[in-house]
Protein backbone atom coordinates (compact mmCIF):
# COMPACT_ATOMS: atom_id res chain seq x y z
CA UNK A 1 0.00 0.00 0.00
CA UNK A 2 2.85 2.58 0.65
CA UNK A 3 4.39 1.77 -2.41
CA UNK A 4 1.30 1.90 -4.30
CA UNK A 5 0.59 5.60 -2.41
CA UNK A 6 4.65 6.50 -3.38
CA UNK A 7 3.68 6.07 -6.85
CA UNK A 8 0.25 7.53 -6.47
CA UNK A 9 2.26 10.88 -5.39
CA UNK A 10 4.46 11.17 -8.38
CA UNK A 11 7.72 12.51 -7.01
CA UNK A 12 7.09 13.04 -3.35
CA UNK A 13 10.60 13.87 -2.54
CA UNK A 14 10.64 16.34 -5.82
CA UNK A 15 9.84 19.26 -4.08
CA UNK A 16 11.72 21.47 -1.51
CA UNK A 17 13.45 19.60 1.24
CA UNK A 18 12.94 21.81 3.99
CA UNK A 19 9.24 22.56 3.55
CA UNK A 20 8.59 18.37 3.55
CA UNK A 21 10.56 17.82 6.17
CA UNK A 22 8.67 20.18 8.14
CA UNK A 23 5.39 19.05 7.11
CA UNK A 24 6.60 15.63 8.02
CA UNK A 25 7.30 17.10 11.84
CA UNK A 26 3.77 18.03 12.03
CA UNK A 27 2.47 14.83 10.99
CA UNK A 28 4.67 12.75 13.65
CA UNK A 29 3.44 15.14 16.12
CA UNK A 30 -0.26 14.50 15.13
CA UNK A 31 0.54 10.64 14.78
CA UNK A 32 1.37 10.53 18.36
CA UNK A 33 -0.67 13.18 19.73
CA UNK A 34 2.55 15.61 20.32
CA UNK A 35 2.02 19.15 21.20
CA UNK A 36 4.67 21.58 19.03
CA UNK A 37 7.15 22.27 21.83
CA UNK A 38 8.41 18.83 20.87
CA UNK A 39 11.21 19.01 17.88
CA UNK A 40 11.78 16.24 15.22
CA UNK A 41 15.14 15.41 13.88
CA UNK A 42 15.26 12.93 10.91
CA UNK A 43 18.29 10.34 9.85
CA UNK A 44 18.61 7.45 8.06
CA UNK A 45 18.60 4.54 10.59
CA UNK A 46 18.38 4.47 14.38
CA UNK A 47 22.26 3.63 14.47
CA UNK A 48 22.34 7.29 13.15
CA UNK A 49 19.93 8.84 15.50
CA UNK A 50 22.51 7.37 18.23
CA UNK A 51 24.44 11.22 17.76
CA UNK A 52 21.65 13.47 18.26
CA UNK A 53 21.71 11.86 21.55
CA UNK A 54 24.99 13.02 22.34
CA UNK A 55 24.79 16.27 20.54
CA UNK A 56 22.50 17.38 22.65
CA UNK A 57 24.03 16.39 25.52
CA UNK A 58 28.10 16.15 25.08
CA UNK A 59 28.59 19.82 26.62
CA UNK A 60 26.80 19.24 30.11
CA UNK A 61 29.74 17.92 32.45
CA UNK A 62 33.57 19.06 31.65
CA UNK A 63 34.39 15.32 31.05
CA UNK A 64 31.86 14.92 28.15
CA UNK A 65 28.90 12.18 28.32
CA UNK A 66 29.05 8.80 29.38
CA UNK A 67 26.79 6.62 27.33
CA UNK A 68 25.00 3.67 29.09
CA UNK A 69 24.22 1.16 25.99
CA UNK A 70 21.42 -1.82 26.98
CA UNK A 71 21.51 -4.96 24.92
CA UNK A 72 24.01 -3.97 21.93
CA UNK A 73 23.43 -6.99 20.40
CA UNK A 74 19.41 -6.80 20.33
CA UNK A 75 19.00 -3.27 19.32
CA UNK A 76 21.87 -2.89 16.28
CA UNK A 77 25.14 -3.87 15.50
CA UNK A 78 26.30 -0.28 14.56
CA UNK A 79 25.32 1.44 17.89
CA UNK A 80 28.11 0.37 19.63
CA UNK A 81 30.26 2.94 17.45
CA UNK A 82 27.90 5.38 17.23
CA UNK A 83 26.86 6.00 20.63
CA UNK A 84 30.40 6.14 21.30
CA UNK A 85 31.00 9.53 18.97
CA UNK A 86 32.53 7.13 16.37
CA UNK A 87 31.59 6.84 12.36
CA UNK A 88 29.96 3.31 12.28
CA UNK A 89 30.63 2.76 8.21
CA UNK A 90 33.04 4.14 5.84
CA UNK A 91 30.29 6.14 3.43
CA UNK A 92 28.19 8.20 5.72
CA UNK A 93 24.31 9.24 4.35
CA UNK A 94 25.54 12.80 2.57
CA UNK A 95 28.15 10.38 0.84
CA UNK A 96 31.19 11.64 2.60
CA UNK A 97 34.38 8.80 2.78
CA UNK A 98 35.34 8.68 6.26
CA UNK A 99 37.18 5.59 8.78
CA UNK A 100 34.96 3.42 10.48
CA UNK A 101 36.11 3.65 14.40
CA UNK A 102 37.44 7.20 13.93
CA UNK A 103 35.68 9.97 16.44
CA UNK A 104 33.19 11.84 14.55
CA UNK A 105 35.21 15.90 15.34
CA UNK A 106 33.13 17.12 18.10
CA UNK A 107 32.22 13.78 19.61
CA UNK A 108 35.93 12.70 21.21
CA UNK A 109 34.64 13.47 24.79
CA UNK A 110 32.25 9.92 24.72
CA UNK A 111 33.20 6.89 26.71
CA UNK A 112 30.43 3.69 26.48
CA UNK A 113 29.21 1.08 27.88
CA UNK A 114 27.05 -1.55 27.12
CA UNK A 115 25.12 -3.71 30.02
CA UNK A 116 24.21 -6.90 28.91
CA UNK A 117 20.26 -7.52 29.09
CA UNK A 118 20.18 -11.37 29.66
CA UNK A 119 22.26 -13.60 31.90
CA UNK A 120 24.84 -15.94 30.47
CA UNK A 121 22.32 -18.52 30.04
CA UNK A 122 20.16 -16.19 27.62
CA UNK A 123 17.66 -15.31 30.11
CA UNK A 124 16.41 -11.75 30.68
CA UNK A 125 17.63 -9.95 33.97
CA UNK A 126 15.11 -8.01 35.43
CA UNK A 127 14.45 -4.41 35.57
CA UNK A 128 15.36 -3.82 39.05
CA UNK A 129 18.94 -5.70 38.11
CA UNK A 130 19.36 -3.54 35.08
CA UNK A 131 18.43 -0.26 37.26
CA UNK A 132 21.48 -1.40 39.47
CA UNK A 133 23.58 -1.53 36.79
CA UNK A 134 22.72 1.36 35.33
CA UNK A 135 22.47 3.26 38.48
CA UNK A 136 26.40 2.01 39.21
CA UNK A 137 27.42 3.55 36.11
CA UNK A 138 25.91 7.07 36.52
CA UNK A 139 28.16 7.48 39.95
CA UNK A 140 31.21 5.92 38.08
CA UNK A 141 30.13 9.17 35.30
CA UNK A 142 29.64 11.89 37.67
CA UNK A 143 33.03 10.16 39.80
CA UNK A 144 34.56 10.99 36.30
CA UNK A 145 33.06 14.44 35.84
CA UNK A 146 31.02 13.30 33.04
CA UNK A 147 27.58 13.61 32.37
CA UNK A 148 25.47 10.11 32.10
CA UNK A 149 23.43 9.36 28.66
CA UNK A 150 20.97 6.67 30.10
CA UNK A 151 19.45 3.89 27.29
CA UNK A 152 16.30 2.61 27.78
CA UNK A 153 15.08 0.02 25.65
CA UNK A 154 11.25 -0.17 24.70
CA UNK A 155 10.92 -3.51 22.41
CA UNK A 156 14.22 -4.87 21.55
CA UNK A 157 14.52 -6.91 18.62
CA UNK A 158 13.15 -10.34 21.28
CA UNK A 159 10.37 -7.49 22.72
CA UNK A 160 12.08 -6.72 25.97
CA UNK A 161 11.39 -2.80 27.61
CA UNK A 162 14.07 -2.43 30.20
CA UNK A 163 14.23 -0.69 32.99
CA UNK A 164 10.69 -0.27 33.62
CA UNK A 165 9.48 3.20 33.76
CA UNK A 166 8.87 3.16 37.42
CA UNK A 167 12.69 2.56 38.01
CA UNK A 168 13.47 5.26 35.77
CA UNK A 169 12.08 7.38 38.12
CA UNK A 170 13.82 6.15 40.73
CA UNK A 171 17.18 6.89 39.09
CA UNK A 172 15.74 10.12 37.86
CA UNK A 173 14.85 11.29 41.69
CA UNK A 174 18.12 10.40 42.70
CA UNK A 175 20.13 11.66 40.19
CA UNK A 176 18.14 14.46 38.60
CA UNK A 177 20.53 16.53 36.11
CA UNK A 178 23.27 14.14 36.01
CA UNK A 179 21.54 11.92 33.84
CA UNK A 180 19.41 12.26 30.63
CA UNK A 181 17.37 9.44 29.35
CA UNK A 182 17.69 8.49 25.87
CA UNK A 183 14.81 5.70 24.58
CA UNK A 184 15.52 3.46 21.88
CA UNK A 185 11.70 2.84 20.49
CA UNK A 186 13.49 2.05 17.19
CA UNK A 187 10.62 -0.45 17.21
CA UNK A 188 7.97 1.85 17.39
CA UNK A 189 6.27 -0.95 19.61
CA UNK A 190 4.63 1.62 21.89
CA UNK A 191 1.88 3.90 21.83
CA UNK A 192 1.10 7.70 22.10
CA UNK A 193 0.66 7.20 25.74
CA UNK A 194 4.19 5.66 26.33
CA UNK A 195 5.97 8.31 23.84
CA UNK A 196 4.24 11.07 26.10
CA UNK A 197 5.01 9.40 29.49
CA UNK A 198 9.16 9.64 28.11
CA UNK A 199 8.69 13.02 26.70
CA UNK A 200 8.30 14.47 30.00
CA UNK A 201 10.62 12.49 31.85
CA UNK A 202 12.81 14.61 29.25
CA UNK A 203 13.89 11.57 27.66
CA UNK A 204 14.82 11.54 23.99
CA UNK A 205 13.07 8.80 22.01
CA UNK A 206 14.32 7.02 18.87
CA UNK A 207 11.92 5.56 16.34
CA UNK A 208 12.40 4.32 12.90
CA UNK A 209 9.73 3.63 10.55
CA UNK A 210 10.90 0.31 9.15
CA UNK A 211 9.42 -1.88 11.44
CA UNK A 212 6.59 -2.41 13.57
CA UNK A 213 5.44 0.93 11.29
CA UNK A 214 5.87 -1.13 8.14
CA UNK A 215 7.63 1.50 6.16
CA UNK A 216 10.77 1.54 3.80
CA UNK A 217 14.45 0.33 5.57
CA UNK A 218 16.65 3.41 6.52
CA UNK A 219 14.33 6.07 7.10
CA UNK A 220 14.40 7.28 11.09
CA UNK A 221 13.40 10.31 13.44
CA UNK A 222 14.34 11.52 17.08
CA UNK A 223 11.95 12.70 19.54
CA UNK A 224 13.54 15.89 21.42
CA UNK A 225 11.53 17.91 24.50
CA UNK A 226 12.19 21.32 23.18
CA UNK A 227 13.72 21.83 26.64
CA UNK A 228 16.62 20.35 25.04
CA UNK A 229 16.44 21.44 22.48
CA UNK A 230 16.87 25.24 23.90
CA UNK A 231 20.11 24.20 25.77
CA UNK A 232 21.94 22.50 23.33
CA UNK A 233 25.43 23.31 22.36
CA UNK A 234 26.54 23.92 18.55
CA UNK A 235 25.98 20.71 16.72
CA UNK A 236 29.79 19.31 16.24
CA UNK A 237 32.13 19.92 13.56
CA UNK A 238 32.22 16.28 11.92
CA UNK A 239 27.72 16.62 11.92
CA UNK A 240 28.74 18.12 8.19
CA UNK A 241 29.66 14.39 7.05
CA UNK A 242 26.22 13.09 8.88
CA UNK A 243 23.12 15.76 8.03
CA UNK A 244 21.52 17.60 6.01
CA UNK A 245 20.81 20.97 7.50
CA UNK A 246 16.69 20.61 6.84
CA UNK A 247 17.10 17.38 8.82
CA UNK A 248 17.32 18.96 11.74
CA UNK A 249 14.68 21.54 12.87
CA UNK A 250 15.07 25.36 12.78
CA UNK A 251 16.57 26.64 15.92
CA UNK A 252 18.99 23.93 16.99
CA UNK A 253 22.23 25.51 17.65
CA UNK A 254 24.59 25.45 14.65
CA UNK A 255 22.20 23.98 12.40
CA UNK A 256 23.23 26.50 9.66
CA UNK A 257 26.66 25.05 9.69
CA UNK A 258 25.35 21.87 8.09
CA UNK A 259 25.00 21.49 3.88
CA UNK A 260 21.87 22.89 2.83
CA UNK A 261 21.07 20.33 -0.06
CA UNK A 262 18.16 17.81 -0.07
CA UNK A 263 18.32 13.83 0.16
CA UNK A 264 15.26 12.80 -1.93
CA UNK A 265 16.01 8.78 -1.49
CA UNK A 266 15.21 9.80 2.66
CA UNK A 267 12.26 12.22 2.21
CA UNK A 268 10.64 9.19 0.18
CA UNK A 269 11.59 6.62 2.23
CA UNK A 270 10.08 8.79 5.46
CA UNK A 271 6.81 9.58 3.39
CA UNK A 272 6.35 5.80 3.00
CA UNK A 273 6.51 5.44 6.48
CA UNK A 274 4.48 7.89 7.80
CA UNK A 275 2.11 6.91 5.19
CA UNK A 276 2.07 3.67 7.47
CA UNK A 277 1.73 5.08 10.80
CA UNK A 278 -1.25 7.46 10.30
CA UNK A 279 -3.38 4.73 8.83
CA UNK A 280 -2.37 2.31 11.75
CA UNK A 281 -3.02 5.24 14.47
CA UNK A 282 -6.25 5.93 12.61
CA UNK A 283 -7.64 2.08 13.46
CA UNK A 284 -9.66 2.36 16.77
CA UNK A 285 -8.20 0.87 19.88
CA UNK A 286 -10.55 -2.30 20.28
CA UNK A 287 -9.77 -2.98 16.25
CA UNK A 288 -6.68 -3.26 16.69
CA UNK A 289 -7.05 -5.98 20.11
CA UNK A 290 -9.19 -7.89 18.39
CA UNK A 291 -6.77 -8.38 15.60
CA UNK A 292 -4.08 -9.51 18.38
CA UNK A 293 -6.67 -11.53 20.48
CA UNK A 294 -7.52 -13.37 16.99
CA UNK A 295 -3.48 -13.76 15.74
CA UNK A 296 -3.00 -15.35 19.08
CA UNK A 297 -6.12 -17.32 19.03
CA UNK A 298 -4.25 -18.93 15.92
CA UNK A 299 -1.13 -19.04 17.08
CA UNK A 300 -1.95 -21.35 20.34
CA UNK A 301 -4.31 -23.49 17.98
CA UNK A 302 -2.36 -23.81 15.06
CA UNK A 303 1.13 -23.75 15.95
CA UNK A 304 1.84 -24.02 19.80
CA UNK A 305 -0.97 -26.85 20.92
CA UNK A 306 0.03 -29.22 17.99
CA UNK A 307 3.69 -28.97 18.34
CA UNK A 308 3.41 -28.49 22.32
CA UNK A 309 5.56 -25.44 22.40
CA UNK A 310 6.12 -23.58 25.47
CA UNK A 311 7.07 -19.70 26.10
CA UNK A 312 10.72 -19.36 26.41
CA UNK A 313 11.44 -17.53 29.84
CA UNK A 314 11.58 -13.74 29.67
Amino acid sequence: DAFRHLLGQGRPAGGDYGALLEGMRGRLRGAFGLGGDVDVVFAPSGTDLEYVALAATIDRSPGGVHNVLLGADEVGRGCVHSAAGRYFNDRTAPGRTVVPGESVPGLEAVSLTDIPVRCGRGLARTSGQIAASIEGEIARARAGGRHALVHVVHGSKTGLILPALDDLDRLLARWGQAMTPVVDACQVRLSPGDVAAYLDRGAIVLMTGSKFAGGVPFSGWALVPAALVRRAPPLPAGFDALFRRAEWPQGWNGREALPDHGNPGLATRLEGALFELERFRALPADAVSRVIDAFQRALRQGLVAPLHLREVER
